[in-house]
């Protein structure tokens, strides 16, 4: 197994939590039982209609090879309880496309993932409300 960006990077690591914490005090920053890091916190999108203003657990997990890879972004209220667009079978929001070098780059930080969950959850309920999918398709 390979060190823990984490280990390698204290810097980093001190980067990352200065920018959530500032930007997403909510969340709180854990170790998963394989070493890795997460951010949890609760979500809540715009109180514009019925389904508007719902409150959502996420958790952000970062990989081994951070920051070259991404977060990823998982959501307990939908995870597997449906087939939902722009999500993975297990679980993991799709928040951007991975060939599209603009979108993330290892300079980006958890801000940016917790960002694009954000606006995945707006859209997620347009689509429950409408059944189309605001935005482009990957």
């Amino acid at each position: 197994m390979s060190p823990q960006w984490y280990k390698e990077n204290p810097k980093r690591l001190m980067i990352e939590v200065r920018a959530v914490k500032e930007r997403y005090p909510q969340f709180e920053l854990l170790k998963l039982e394989d070493g890795n890091l997460s951010w949890r916190g609760w979500l809540q999108t715009s109180r514009m209609a019925d389904t508007f203003g719902k409150l959502y657990n996420v958790l952000i997990v970062y990989p081994s090879s951070f920051p070259s890879q991404p977060p990823s972004s998982y959501v307990a209220e939908i995870s597997g309880k449906e087939s939902t667009p722009h999500q993975f079978p297990d679980g993991k929001l799709c928040l951007f496309d991975p060939d599209d070098p603009k979108q993330w780059t290892p300079k980006s930080t958890a801000v940016v993932i917790i960002t694009w969950t954000a606006a995945w959850l707006h859209a997620y309920e347009a689509w429950k409300k409408t059944g189309s999918w605001p935005g482009r398709a990957l």
